[in-house]
This record gives structure tokens, sequence and C-alpha cells, in this order.
């Protein structure tokens, strides 16, 4: 049972109800005068199904019927009473289920893996991978880090199709009870398109490479004179595809019994994630028909599908059946597109739901007819929008932001983890159904090196010599996103989290 203190203040009366009860209970507090001194012996003679109720009272004013549509609502006189156990532990937490829990595991991991999607992220960024080590890096550099045309296309091409599938992806996240249906579709158009591209193309191909081809060919192409260097840099080839694991922990409030599924579907993530991206690294290099200077040249900057047209070559349908296998790529895709946009707006949603960001009261409001944070969705993708923006100034500068987004990740998951070592200690934590133990606090270290690591390697150039147009800005985007989150800081979060 979860019974907020304070709940006897006559003089401000809660704005709804939230305790967690049995049937016998309330039946017998109803006629007790007194109904906080009936509940407790009421739930020590019998446990029964909880009860739902979670109703504003009659002087609720606008500012606390916002503070319930957002789900936060940390009054000492609020209680509730619901049938729904998770939403219990959620108001331990000082918050009201605003969502429904409509996502099942499957398509929690639908979502997860949609995000990650670990072999088409690999296809799509395969030249940085070739030239910073070739077969060897992509082989072995997806193992590192699972265990931790004929026209010219411009800059303004790829900037519309980027603004197109940014809009399309907005759309189908604008409708909460489809998600969970849409999520389940776009994880079986993954691992369709995947065996169908796994099969195929190792067979139509007129010759294989062999295996010390695959396994043992190693390209510095960086100009760095270290290969070990250039593997490093190379790493980030490998290490795109395994970036947003905590996606499926930003639909905990949409999911029954979240402290299981989701850790269920973080581990599926990154084991289908590893199987799918390695298996499909070893057939698409084993059917590699020609050399890597064809993928890395190609004309149409898609280096897979350059691969595609070479394993058909001398097929009738060389160029039809190239796109048709390109599209399976594509398709897969915009489910990740869409699965980034779940994930993002319950991000800034649940940010907001705390205070932690400019806007945070008109953010931290739900859409009740669509079921989804509509206002925190939009603003990302808007957001999304203007990042793409960076794209027409400088590709360099767009490759940065990238960069940084996986580097500012793990330092997000860092941070808790440090706390739980050594601030607050991992004893001190209620243990769910997933504790590892030992174990944990090894994979906990892990994390922490993980992240140091890639915080200074990933701000290497990734070639040399080093020119305006070939440097690493990087570490211009750490800085830029220090001095903002400062200054929201000193001007606005200060006030909100003053007494912390």
């Amino acid at each position: 049972m979860a019974l907020a203190r304070g709940a006897e203040n006559t003089m401000h009366p809660p704005s709804h109800i939230s305790i967690g009860c049995s049937r016998a209970a309330v039946s017998r507090s109803s006629r007790s005068s007194s109904s906080s001194h009936a509940l407790a012996p009421a739930l020590e003679e019998e446990r029964q199904p909880l009860l739902s109720l979670s109703a504003p009272l009659p002087d609720m004013d606008s500012h606390d019927a916002m503070l319930q549509k957002s789900g936060k609502d940390r009054r000492p006189s609020s209680i509730v009473i619901t049938d729904d156990a998770d939403a219990v532990r959620l108001a331990e937490l000082g918050y009201t289920q605003v969502l429904s829990r409509k996502f099942s595991v499957w398509s929690l991991l639908g979502v997860g893996f949609s995000l990650t999607n670990s072999w088409f992220g690999l296809s799509a960024a395969m030249v940085t991978g070739i030239n910073s080590g070739g077969t060897a890096l992509i082989i072995y550099g997806v193992i590192i880090v699972a265990c931790v045309s004929d026209s010219v296309i411009d800059k303004y091409h790829v900037f519309a199709a980027y603004q197109v599938i940014n809009a399309f992806a907005a759309i189908f996240n604008c409708y909460g009870r489809t998600l969970p249906w849409t999520a389940s579709f776009t994880l079986y158009v993954s691992l369709i398109s995947f065996f169908v591209i796994l099969v195929t193309v190792p067979s139509v191909t007129p010759a294989h490479k062999p295996a010390s081809f695959v396994f043992a060919t190693f390209i510095n192409n960086t100009g760095w004179n270290q290969s070990g260097i250039a593997f490093i840099v190379g790493l980030i080839n490998t290490n795109w595809p395994f970036c947003c694991l905590d996606c499926a922990t930003h639909l905990s409030e949409e999911v029954p019994r979240p402290e299981r599924n989701i850790p269920i579907a973080i581990c599926g993530t990154v084991a289908i994630g590893f199987v799918t991206a390695w298996f499909f690294a070893v057939a698409m290099f084993f059917s590699l028909y020609g050399d890597f200077e064809q993928l890395v040249s190609t004309p149409t900057g898609v280096p897979i599908l350059a691969l595609f047209y070479s394993a058909l070559t001398g097929r009738s349908a060389q160029v039809a059946g190239a796109i048709v296998l390109e599209s399976l790529i594509l398709a897969t895709g915009l489910g990740c597109q869409i699965a980034s946009h779940t994930w993002q707006s319950r991000l800034l949603w649940s940010f907001a739901r705390d205070g932690g960001v400019p806007g945070s009261k008109y953010l931290a409001v739900t859409s009740e007819k669509l079921d989804v944070p509509l206002r925190a969705h939009l603003v990302s993708c808007a957001l999304v929008a203007m990042v793409g923006s960076l794209y027409l100034g400088s590709y360099t500068a767009f490759n940065s932001m990238v960069t940084a987004t996986i580097v500012l990740l793990y330092i997000s998951y860092a941070v808790p983890i440090y706390s739980l070592l050594f601030v607050r200690g991992r004893n001190n934590i209620r243990h769910g159904p997933f504790w590892l133990g030992k174990i944990g606090m090894v994979a906990n270290v892990v994390v922490l090196c993980w992240t140091v690591f890639t915080l200074v390697m990933y701000s290497f150039p990734y070639t040399m010599p080093v020119a305006p147009e070939n440097m690493n800005y990087v570490s211009a985007v750490y800085f830029a996103v220090s001095v903002i989150v400062a200054a929201d800081w000193i001007f606005r979060g200060r006030k909100e989290y003053g007494h912390v």
C-alpha cells in the first residue's frame, strides 16, 4: 500500500486519491468514522486484487489539473487507489499513471531493436569501417561493441529526404494506441529483411571471397601511422548500431512489470543485434565481388547498394535486384526512425515531468485522447529537423554531432552508475529480479571504463593530416552542451532543484 503522509490535512484536501488497497479494506474503512485507522487492520486480514479509483476532487484548480495530467503530483496530501501494482509503485515515487501500459515484451523489444537495428546501422555506416580497418574492423568491432546511380547526390537531396522521413515518423508516433502494433511490425520487417538479404546476396554473387580476406584483411586509409589508432577511430562504425540501448527504459510507464520486462527487452536487443550484425557483415564481405574501392567511391554514396549491385553482376535484373534489396534496407530504416521518435518523445517528456528542461510545465502535459506525450513529441521532432540543417552547412559538423550523441549517451549511463557505486552504494537500493550481484558490479565498472575510453578516443580526427574539412569537432559539441546545461542550471534549474 502506498499512503502519502498528510492526507488528513483538511485545509487543502487532496486533488486525487492514490492508495493501493484491497476490496475488503475499502468496504470496511467506508463503515468507519476514521478510514486511516480502519485501513491497516483490514489489509492485514485480507489481501485481494486492488481497486481502481483516480478522480479529482471538486476544488481542483487549473494548476492541480496540470500536475495530474502530466503525472507529476508530489504533494504529501495525495493518495491513490488503483488496481495496477505498477501504478502503486509509481505512486510511491511521487507520480501518477497517465499513459496506458499497452506494450508487451515483444512490442517493447520491437521498439528497442527497431531503434538500434544493428545490422541496418552497420550497412548504413560501412565506409568509415572500411577505411579504418576493413573487414577486420567490422567483423571484430561488432564483437567488441556488443560486449560493451549515375546522378550526383547533392546535400539538399539528403536534407530533403531527412526532413520527409522525420515528418513521416512523427505522424506514426502521434497515435499511442497503435504504437505497440507498429513496433512489432517493424521488428518483423527488420528480421525478414535481414534473412532475405542474408540468403539472397551470397547465393547470387559470381564468386566468394576467401576466409582470409573476410577475417584477416586490415585496411588503413585514415592517414594514421598507428594501425591501432585507425582501428579505434573506426570503432564508431560498429558502435553506432549499438547505441540507444536505453530506449526500452523510457517506456517503463507503458509496460506491465517494467522491472522484469525492460531488462528482457534490453538483453534481447543486444543479443539479436549482435547475431544479426555479425552474420550480416560476414555474409556481405564473403559476397563482395570486386574490391573495396568500388564501395568507397560509388557515385550513389551508398556502399551497401554498390555491394548488392556487384553481387548481382551478370544477372539480367542486376539494377532491379539491387534496388529491391536496398528497398528492404530502407523499410528497416523507416522502422528505426519511428522507434527513434518514440524514444526521444518519452525521454523529453520524462525530463519535463521532473522539471529538468526549459518549458517543463508545457512539455509535461500528455494527450489523453491520443495517449502520447504529444507536446514533447512535436518539440523533439522540431529539434531533429533543426539538427538536420547542420548537414547543409557542414557534413563534418553533422558527423561530429552524431559521434557526440553516442558518447553523451554513455555519459548519461555513467552518471547514475557512478552514483550507485561511489555515492549511494549498490546495497542501498531495492534489488530487482535481474540483480546480478558481483557480476553486476563488474558490468558497472566496465561501463565507466568504456565511457572514459570513448570520450577520449572518439574525439580523435577520423583522418590525417587534419584539415578544417575533416576535423572531428566532437569536442566542440561537448563544450556547447556543457555551456547549455550550465546556463539552464544557473538561470532555471537551481530554482527547481535548489534544495538538492
